[in-house]
C-alpha cells in the first residue's frame, strides 16, 4: 500500500458538503466532495488490487469552495504492478474528471507520503477567505459573482476590518425571528428603527387596488423591478432580559410573491413570527391571512405569532380601523400592536413583548419574567419621550 497526499480544488456550488451523500441522495444526483474524487480516481481500479480509499482532510458545507484542499489516498498494488507516477496519476484523473463532464472540481498535485501520515488529523492549519461585495445585495451580485461572494448592503472599510474586535460577548438565547408581509408595509424601515435607531423615508411606488400608484418612482433595475423586491435579509441586535444575554435576529422578507418560495425556507427555524401590514392600505391587511397560513404550514406548532400594523402615524389616511384589527387578533388568537417606524412609536414595545412571550415558552427561560427590560444600543440611548409615545394599546 502506498500513500499519496493530494492537493485539490472546487467550486462547491452543486456539492452537498464533502462527506459522500447516501445512496438515495446519490440516486436523485447529488454528490459530495468525497464521491467526485472516488469517482475520478475508479479509472485506475485495473491497475490496483483494490479501489482507492480516499479520505478528505476537512468537511466543508454543501456551497463552500476550496481553492486548495488536501487528502490522503491509499493505492494498493498488487504483486506484479508498478508503482504509478505522481505526475502521471494528476494527469490521468483530470482526463477523467473531465471525461465525466465535470468543471467544479481539480486534482493540482500528488506526491508520496509515510503510512503514517493522516491529512485529516496533521494539517498544520486551515486559512478561509471571504468575498464580501458592501453596498450590494446578495440577489443583485453580477451573475459570476452570485455563488462566489456575499452581498451585503452596510458600507465596509479596511480600516474599520483592521481594528481587533475581541472575542464576540457570550449570550445566554439565540432566538431567530421572521418579519413577513405584503411589499412596501413598512418592515426594513421597522427593523431598522429597532437594531440601529435609524429610519430612512422610503420613496416607494405602490400598485394599491384602491387608490393606483401610492408614492413616488423608484428607479428600477435592468429587469424592471424596484429596489424594495429583494428576498431576504437579516439584522441582528443582541440585548439583555431577566439578567441574560440574548441574540435576536431578524430575518427581513420580501412581500412580493416570486420570493414566496424563499421565505417559507425560514420559518421552520424561527422562534417568532411578525405579520407586518400597513393601517393605511386595506389590501395589505386582508392578505395577513395568507401569510398566517403559511406560518401555520411551514413553522413550527409553537411558533409565537404577533401581529404589527405599521404607520400609525398616517391617521388621516387609516384605512384599517385599528377595532377591525383588534377583532381578527382575537379571533386568530394572536398578539396586536399599532406602530409606527417613522416615529419610533410602539416600536420597542412589539419587539420586547414578542422576545417575552417567546421566553415563556422556553423550558429553560428566565426565572424573573417581571424583571424590566435593558436594551444595549451601543451607539445611542433611547430618549424617555420616544420610550413612552404611543398610538395604539395591545390586544392579546
Amino acid at each position: 500500500m502506498v500513500r499519496y497526499l493530494l492537493q485539490f480544488q472546487y467550486l462547491g456550488t452543486h456539492f452537498r458538503g464533502v462527506p459522500r451523500v447516501t445512496p438515495v441522495e446519490r440516486a436523485a444526483g447529488y454528490s459530495g466532495v468525497e464521491d467526485a474524487l472516488s469517482d475520478a480516481f475508479s479509472c485506475l481500479n485495473y491497475k490496483l488490487a483494490e479501489p482507492p480509499n480516499i479520505h478528505v482532510s476537512s468537511r466543508t458545507d454543501s456551497g463552500v469552495h476550496a481553492l486548495c484542499n488536501t487528502a490522503h489516498a491509499d493505492l494498493i498494488y498488487g504483486a506484479n504492478q508498478e508503482q504509478l507516477d505522481p505526475d502521471a496519476i494528476v494527469h490521468t484523473i483530470n482526463r477523467n474528471i473531465t471525461q465525466m463532464g465535470r468543471s467544479d472540481i481539480r486534482l493540482m498535485n500528488c506526491r508520496p507520503v509515510p503510512p503514517t501520515f493522516n491529512s485529516r488529523h496533521q494539517a498544520l492549519g486551515r486559512t478561509y477567505l471571504y468575498r464580501v461585495v458592501s453596498g450590494c445585495y446578495h440577489s443583485r451580485l453580477p451573475i459570476i459573482e452570485f455563488d462566489r461572494s456575499w452581498g451585503v448592503m452596510e458600507s465596509m472599510s479596511r480600516p474599520q476590518l483592521a481594528v481587533p474586535r475581541g472575542p464576540a460577548p457570550p449570550y445566554d438565547f439565540q432566538l431567530q425571528v421572521v418579519m413577513v408581509g405584503e411589499s412596501s408595509v413598512g418592515k426594513t424601515c421597522i427593523i431598522n428603527r429597532f437594531t440601529e435607531d435609524k429610519y430612512e423615508d422610503p420613496i416607494s411606488t405602490v400598485d394599491d387596488p384602491a387608490r393606483g400608484k401610492v408614492g413616488g418612482d423608484l428607479p428600477q433595475d435592468e429587469a424592471g423591478r424596484p429596489p424594495a423586491w429583494y428576498g431576504i435579509d437579516f439584522k441582528i441586535r443582541i440585548f439583555e432580559m431577566f439578567g441574560k444575554r440574548i441574540r435576536l435576529q431578524i430575518w427581513d422578507t420580501a412581500g412580493h410573491e416570486k420570493f414566496n418560495t424563499i421565505t417559507t425556507q425560514y420559518y421552520h427555524r424561527a422562534d417568532g413570527v411578525l405579520l407586518v401590514y400597513d393601517i393605511t392600505r386595506e389590501h395589505t391587511f386582508v392578505s395577513i391571512p395568507k401569510w398566517l397560513n403559511q406560518v401555520d404550514v411551514y413553522a413550527s406548532h409553537d411558533v409565537e405569532r404577533y401581529l404589527l400594523g405599521n404607520k400609525c402615524d398616517q391617521e388621516v389616511l387609516r384605512e384599517v380601523p385599528r377595532e377591525r384589527a383588534e377583532k381578527f387578533a382575537v379571533e386568530y388568537n394572536i398578539n396586536f400592536v399599532e406602530v409606527s417606524a417613522k416615529t419610533n412609536t410602539g416600536i420597542e414595545h412589539a419587539f420586547r413583548d414578542l422576545v417575552e412571550s417567546i421566553l415563556r415558552k422556553r423550558p429553560d427561560a428566565p426565572t424573573m419574567m417581571d424583571e424590566r427590560i435593558q436594551l444595549n444600543r451601543g451607539d445611542y440611548e433611547r430618549s424617555p419621550q420616544s420610550a413612552t409615545k404611543s398610538c395604539s394599546g395591545r390586544c392579546v
